[in-house]
């Protein structure tokens, strides 16, 4: 038993450290508890090849870099969970990455935000979680998916209302699939080049054609 410390003193341009020696094999050192002069750190490791277990630690704490990680870290649990903590002042803010069944799980205790970025894209995903909103490009989302910038998308849109200014830029745009499609438009449409309304036919023929005369402001209806 031992009661007391065991001093072990470190000398300039020396090493200090405590060795496990496995003697099953070459008789490597298994496990090393100590000083590394040449690194100036302080360290506690395994030999490769092994596992290193740290089991029921509620807590790793310090000032400055705790903890290098230079290998894969394993969380493993019915629940695995990495917190993430700051201190500041009496404040503790808190957030966790989660993998909860096949769900990954990144959330805060704080009811704070989440941003995920790049160097060289700031706010590239931010979640605003007072006001349950989702910005891209934007860290001031103003609706429940707000995209600053150009949205391109490759299938269709679909909306219960559609809002404001709608700008078509290029391509033929289509309004309903369907005889029973209703849609009502109240201000101006404006187009470029000519517009067709259908009635749905098997003939493919348009029922109205406006046509437009280019450099003018003037059109003619055909029925």
């Amino acid at each position: 038993d031992i009661t007391s410390d065991i001093p072990i003193h470190i000398t300039t341009g020396s090493d200090r450290h405590i060795k496990f020696i496995d003697e099953r094999g070459t008789g490597e050192s298994a496990l090393i508890l100590g000083y590394d002069f040449s690194k100036d750190t302080y360290e506690l490791s395994a030999s490769a090849g092994r596992k290193f277990v740290i089991s029921n630690l509620d807590e790793i704490s310090g000032s400055g870099t705790v903890l290098d990680l230079y290998k894969q870290l394993d969380i493993i649990g019915d629940v695995s969970t990495l917190q993430l903590k700051e201190l500041d002042g009496s404040t503790t803010y808190t957030s966790q990455l989660q993998n909860n069944g096949n769900k990954l799980l990144i959330s805060t205790l704080n009811n704070g935000d989440i941003e995920l970025k790049t160097n060289q894209f700031d706010n590239a995903v931010y979640i605003d979680s007072s006001a349950d909103r989702v910005g891209i490009g934007t860290n001031s989302p103003l609706a429940t998916l707000h995209v600053a910038g150009n949205l391109q998308v490759d299938g269709y849109v679909t909306a219960s209302v559609v809002t404001a200014s709608t700008v078509y830029s290029s391509g033929s745009n289509i309004f309903g699939d369907a005889q029973s499609d209703l849609h009502t438009f109240n201000g101006i449409i404006s187009s470029s080049s000519d517009i067709h309304l259908y009635d749905g036919d098997s003939t493919g023929n348009p029922l109205i054609k406006l046509h437009h005369a280019a450099g003018s402001d003037e059109g003619m209806l055909d029925i």
